[in-house]
């Protein structure tokens, strides 16, 4: 982490006094959170009944999530995907496989070894019900295609030195130039790079941190 980035974290400025910057059509990195989770509330209300009717199929099922990469000049999505968290374990996360059109499990392919694992057992059972929500899934993506446009790419805050990335549904992802500086989960998930801020830390830069308004 660079020191004139901790040098703000531990400064008791916001971001446009600390960088001499316009406070000017800007939110802080807390309202731009509550404004994704509002967001991301919508769009679960909008697909409400397709995720009814896959819970009804999947007694495991307790949530969705959708994502996707979106070229900037053409607004077309490069790829998309579908994570179906359960109500304990693995979430399955589903794309759509170009040669069948159907939406498959990122991990089908399991070496057999992992099958000595409880929790990797688990996993493959669910992914066997796959074919029963097909149409589901497919409703889901293409309302997550209309309703994400323009939505899903990275935040920069005003003095280019912070990037907040969303994931519906799971929460966002703040780094202070390349580095991992804070995560903000609506529900528990895994992390591999441990951000600079603890979770008992990273609330202090929800105010200090302002995005532009997009």
């Amino acid at each position: 982490m660079e020191k004139n980035i901790k040098d703000f974290i531990n400064s008791g400025q916001t971001e446009a006094e600390f960088f001499h910057l316009s406070n000017g059509d800007t939110i802080t990195l807390g309202d731009y959170i509550q404004q994704r989770k509002e967001k991301d509330a919508e769009f679960l209300k909008l697909v409400k009944d397709p995720i009814q009717s896959m819970k009804k199929k999947c007694s495991w099922l307790d949530d969705i999530s959708f994502n996707g990469l979106q070229q900037h000049h053409t607004k077309d999505f490069l790829m998309t995907s579908i994570w179906l968290f359960p109500t304990s374990g693995t979430p399955l996360i589903t794309h759509v496989d170009k040669d069948s059109g159907e939406f498959l499990d990122l991990a089908e392919r399991v070496p057999k070894i992992y099958l000595l694992r409880k929790s990797v057992r688990e996993l493959v059972r669910r992914q066997k019900d796959l074919p029963m929500i097909q149409k589901e899934l497919h409703e889901i993506d293409e309302a997550g295609c209309d309703f994400y446009v323009d939505a899903l790419y990275p935040q920069t805050s005003i003095s280019g030195h912070f990037h907040a990335h969303p994931k519906p549904n799971m929460g966002v992802y703040v780094f202070a130039d390349d580095d991992s500086l804070a995560n903000y989960f609506v529900r528990h998930m895994k992390v591999y790079d441990k951000p600079y801020l603890e979770d008992s830390e990273k609330n202090k830069v929800l105010t200090k941190i302002q995005m532009k308004q997009s």
